[in-house]
């Protein structure tokens, strides 16, 4: 009579951890496409706060870069060091520029040469801070793939030894 009853409890808790490992893959997955698409949305909204701000003068004081950064993502549920650096932003509207047709040559040529010297101008502060945000970003990650692969182990470990011991 108490084998039975000990046998059912074990295969109950080996289904338990199973599922909720499971579980825990699935809607892993789910989450991360959900914040990539938030990233996505945060950084377009980032660059056409700032896309106004070229045309008039350039890009702002890194201050006011940061603070608008700060505040979509705090807008956005998203890590600031999720988002795009500002060398990355530089990028991107100057892209938007090259891309607009609507502008003419020669004031695509006036705001580039603006964001290339702010490129050049931030380069040596940006280089640090790059690389520590960057190790950060991996390490957020590795977690994530040792607790699932910790949680998966677990689960088979318990579903082998109620066939070992049964």
């Amino acid at each position: 009579m108490g084998d039975p009853l000990i046998r059912e409890w074990i295969m109950c808790i080996a289904t338990g951890i199973v599922t909720g490992a499971g579980l825990y893959v699935v809607l892993n997955f789910f989450d991360n496409k959900h914040m990539e698409k938030q990233i996505t949305q945060a950084n377009k909204m980032i660059i056409n706060h700032l896309r106004s701000y070229v045309v008039d003068s350039g890009l702002p004081p890194r201050e006011i870069i940061n603070a608008v950064k700060a505040s979509v993502a705090r807008e956005y549920n998203v890590r600031y060091d999720k988002l795009f650096t500002t060398k990355s932003l530089c990028e991107e509207i100057i892209k938007d520029i090259i891309g607009n047709s609507y502008i003419s040559n020669y004031n695509q040529k006036k705001y580039i040469d603006m964001l290339v010297n702010y490129l050049e101008e931030d380069d040596n502060l940006a280089a640090d801070n790059n690389e520590s945000l960057v190790n950060i970003s991996k390490l957020g990650r590795d977690f994530n793939l040792i607790s699932s692969i910790i949680s998966i182990i677990a689960g088979i470990v318990t579903i082998l030894s109620t066939f070992l011991f049964a």
